[in-house]
């Protein structure tokens, strides 16, 4: 039998957020120990989630990551970057291929679908070498749209193609006759082809082996949590029956399997009464008088590996917000950790603000900023608080910027309670986000400010 390759897919389709950061690289790192050929990564919708992608790219040794990267410009920034400096790295580009779930989740029709999918391919061509395009939803698309959509892809420089079987309920015989069209329509010369078949009626198994005799070389697994056949019984399916080369090291399958099921059964019990289950404390615990090395241990104990750059901005955001609480716990200083690292050299740098707001009175507003070591100050009055804090650091900095979106959730719960504000900008084009943490809306929404158009300045030069 010819050489087969394993990818796993659990990280992305299964792994919900109740998973902590800790947990998650775990994951990863135990599927690179075990040499599966490559890790499905989720697309880095947060700091969090692009901190993670970032960590395992750094530490994973054998196997290829494949990150989503959304369907704009800059969620294909996002994602390079968060990817770039792994090993192998793959961008991954993942669109619905019927035509009910073309117009239900894209709201176009297929030749609008095929223009914008040939658009990302060229994008992320001009990142990266390696270029993955997901089909969901294959085996109900039309035959001879798929293999028109797949030529232009190949044209436009795909390296690889996955085959996603939504449903699971077509017989192995129209699986089979479905797979033989498409390669009589489609030339997948120079492309890796690969399949990943739903078992939710028990056919998953028997299509994925009849798609291997057909000649698909790459098959998509996950551990646990999916209606998608498991790497477990994958591998032994594969390796006895068809006697298939893998790379999969024989003695850790099983011990590797149940490490990480083990985590989502820890995680929420299927008898519990409760949406998350039971889950145990942690037990972090850091206050205000914690020393730059207490943050990094705990910062270990939750699984990051952190440089020393980063840790600077990290501790100095931490000292800022614990001087204003009792203590931080290990939500907060998770959410601490996303907000602070990969983050642009701060061009500009926030060393004070006075907001006076109130029913009486026009809200005002002076913000005092450092840049190249030199202090700048501006002043202003707005409708709010937050306006009067925006347009006195335009006032400082000299610039206007449009504002494209603004938002602030509570991190935590209680009156010491962490607010997170999002700022998103645009300039030149292109949209600049930032993000600002801190116990009061007010200077959350300053700080974010600063965040984004500290990214601005960093286009700039």
């Amino acid at each position: 039998m010819n050489k087969l390759f394993l990818s796993d897919v659990t990280l992305k389709n299964s792994v919900q957020d109740k998973q902590t950061f800790r947990e998650k690289l775990e994951y990863v790192l135990s599927l690179d120990e075990l040499k599966v050929d490559s890790i499905e990564l989720p697309f880095p919708l947060d700091k969090s989630d692009a901190l993670l992608i970032k960590t395992a790219a750094e530490q994973v040794k054998y196997s290829t990551l494949i990150c989503d990267v959304g369907q704009t410009d800059e969620s294909i920034a996002t994602a390079w970057e968060s990817v770039k400096d792994a090993k192998s790295p793959v961008l991954q580009i993942t669109l619905p291929v019927s035509p009910v779930q073309i117009e239900y989740y894209c709201h176009v029709k297929p030749p609008k679908l095929l223009e914008n999918a040939v658009s990302l391919v060229e994008k992320c061509k001009k990142l990266c070498d390696k270029i993955e395009f997901k089909a969901l939803d294959a085996f109900r698309a039309d035959v001879d749209f798929l293999a028109e959509l797949f030529g232009s892809l190949k044209n436009a420089g795909i390296t690889s193609l996955v085959l996603v079987d939504g449903e699971g309920n077509l017989p192995v015989d129209e699986f089979s006759a479905f797979l033989k069209s498409l390669s009589e329509k489609a030339s997948m010369d120079g492309i890796s082809l690969a399949i990943q078949t739903n078992d939710d009626f028990g056919l998953g198994y028997a299509n994925m082996l009849s798609a291997v005799k057909l000649g698909v070389k790459t098959v998509k697994t996950a551990v646990y949590g999916s209606s998608y056949t498991n790497l477990d019984r994958t591998y032994n399916l594969l390796s006895s029956s068809l006697k298939a080369n893998l790379n999969i090291d024989p003695t850790k399958v099983l011990a590797t399997v149940e490490k990480i099921r083990n985590y989502s059964k820890i995680q929420k019990s299927e008898n519990s009464p409760f949406e998350f289950g039971v889950k145990e404390d942690s037990g972090l615990t850091l206050d205000k008088n914690a020393t730059v090395d207490e943050v990094q241990k705990a910062a270990t104990k939750l699984g990051y590996d952190l440089s020393d750059e980063d840790m600077i901005l990290i501790y100095e955001s931490f000292k800022r917000i614990a001087d204003k609480k009792s203590y931080i716990g290990a939500r907060e200083l998770e959410v601490i950790i996303a907000n602070a690292s990969l983050q642009v050299p701060q061009t500009y740098r926030l060393i004070s603000y006075v907001i006076n707001s109130g029913n009486l009175i026009t809200p005002t507003a002076v913000v005092k900023l450092e840049k190249d070591g030199q202090q700048i100050m501006g002043l202003s009055v707005g409708d709010g608080p937050v306006d009067a804090g925006i347009l006195a650091i335009e006032n400082a900095i000299g610039c206007h910027y449009e504002l494209d979106d603004y938002q602030i959730t509570a991190v935590t719960e209680g009156r010491e309670a962490m607010g997170s504000a999002i700022v998103k900008l645009r300039a030149y084009g292109k949209i600049f986000s930032g993000t600002g943490l801190s116990t009061d809306v007010i200077g959350a929404s300053i700080r974010a400010y600063v965040s984004a158009i500290n990214k601005i300045a960093f286009e700039e030069n």
